[in-house]
């Protein structure tokens, strides 16, 4: 049985609907009643077991026999996780999320591994477009130049920031932002100031700005790539065509150090529309660079990192739904599932 937390929010929606065409067991959650009642009377394909109403507050305590799998898709993750995470764990079922949080994902990996692990059931977190997209480009880099030759090297993955954010996904970068950057340093992760770092490139005949801004696959990709993450240099960076966006991020992280500040930003940015996804195309870009010399560059592209989300999200319950995704202790989302990079291409 696999158990759906924010079914109404942006993505949780888009993973019902997928959800609803499959022959998938599941149980859709989240805090508002009449939100859940709705999506459930809306369903007319395979719908949910039943919709369950219950805080982030008070779910840890919740016990429900036959849990096998919890998929959270309400953030920022860092604010709000932590109880669907316990309730996961509590009922004895593996967890997944669609969270970019790189400190939400170091505190799953430092806190909660173990603790999985001992219980022979898994988590995962960043099942989303962003890391499925930025494990794949590397890997792809890596084909193509070689392992060897990537040993010694630094390799930036580059993320377009080109698309309309969605409300939560602006609150999630905030809260990224304002907790300070990664860097993986052959196997080390060390915290270091965002913005600090400046790289400039051309896509597409457009020049682009990326600055270093941190997201959970700066964990989740050197850990799904083997032995060779104890020889490289990783950094994840977000690149723009208008560079204010970058000036006006940095504004928003300074400010919402302060809670007066943060909890007026949070009330703004839920009044914010959600994406048009028709207008919303992204890129993920991976370069392999040797000192200031770039060897190599690789890219995949998806023409809805939103509904890409939500694909992925259900690709991965089908799986494991069909019995295909045994591990214990916390898993990079391709370790877990064999992705295809056509679930990232197509509409």
């Amino acid at each position: 049985m696999v158990f759906i937390y924010g079914a109404y929010g942006f993505t949780g929606k888009q993973v019902v609907e997928f959800l609803s065409k499959t022959k998938v067991d599941y149980i859709i959650s989240g805090r508002n009643e009449e939100k859940l009642k709705e999506i459930f009377n809306k369903i007319s394909g395979n719908k949910p077991r039943e919709y369950i109403a219950v805080s982030t507050e008070k779910i840890s305590s919740l016990r429900l026999n036959g849990i096998n799998l919890v998929v959270n898709t309400a953030g920022p993750f860092l604010d709000i996780g932590q109880g669907v995470l316990d309730f996961a764990y509590n009922n004895q079922a593996n967890y997944i999320d669609c969270s970019g949080e790189s400190f939400w994902a170091k505190k799953l990996i430092d806190q909660y591994s173990g603790k999985f692990f001992e219980r022979s059931i898994f988590l995962s977190s960043g099942v989303a477009w962003e890391t499925v997209a930025g494990e794949l480009t590397v890997k792809k880099l890596i084909r193509e130049v070689g392992a060897e030759n990537v040993r010694g090297k630094t390799i930036y993955l580059v993320y377009l920031a080109e698309f309309n954010m969605s409300p939560g996904t602006l609150q999630s970068s905030i809260n990224i932002i304002g907790r300070g950057a990664m860097l993986w340093n052959k196997g080390t992760v060390k915290i270091v100031n965002p913005f600090e770092r400046r790289f400039r490139f051309e896509f597409k005949n457009k020049n682009f700005l990326a600055t270093n801004i941190s997201s959970s696959d700066v964990l989740n990709v050197p850990l799904s790539l083997g032995e060779i993450q104890r020889n490289i240099d990783f950094e994840i960076l977000f690149a723009t065509k208008r560079e204010y966006f970058i000036g006006l991020m940095k504004l928003f992280s300074n400010l919402a150090k302060y809670k007066i500040f943060a909890d007026l930003i949070k009330k703004v940015l839920d009044r914010f529309p959600e994406p048009d996804e028709a207008r919303s195309p992204a890129s993920a870009l991976a370069f392999l660079l040797d000192g200031d010399k770039v060897l190599h560059r690789t890219v995949i592209d998806s023409k809805r990192p939103y509904r890409t989300t939500a694909k992925i999200m259900s690709y991965f319950i089908e799986r494991f739904s069909e019995g295909k995704v045994k591990s214990r202790g916390y898993r990079a989302p391709t370790d877990l599932v064999d992705f295809p990079e056509e679930i990232l291409t197509s509409d």
